[in-house]
């Protein structure tokens, strides 16, 4: 009997063990997944932060892209012919230097003859 009951309080020992061994298994495992939880926390934030530079850059780009575009539109108003009333302008003026000059020719050579001939 007294066998019996050494078997009995041992058996229950033996479990009493196993009980506290699979307490400590669900802690640690509940301990890792926790630690996962954070793990998994980080990294989104990581991402999360990685996206926002990537935005920040493409905006970046994007003002640079926009700021060479209104400088190269500038360039290409500097380079465009000038308006057709300025071109029209030069040449007038440059016909009525030109006349200008014909007539002081013309003049001179009436002089010339009017010379010789007296």
């Amino acid at each position: 009997m007294l066998l019996l009951m050494l078997m009995l309080l041992l058996l229950m020992m033996m479990m009493m063990m196993m009980v506290m061994v699979m307490v400590a298994v669900m802690a640690v495992g509940g301990v890792g997944v926790l630690l996962l939880l954070l793990l998994l926390l980080l990294l989104q934030q990581q991402q999360q932060k990685q996206k926002q530079v990537e935005i920040q850059k493409i905006q970046k780009y994007k003002m640079l892209n926009i700021q060479q575009q209104q400088q190269q539109q500038q360039q290409q108003q500097r380079l465009l012919p000038p308006p057709l009333y300025i071109t029209a302008a030069a040449a007038a003026a440059t016909a009525a230097a030109a006349t200008a000059a014909t007539a002081a020719a013309a003049a001179a050579a009436a002089r010339l003859m009017m010379i010789l001939l007296l």
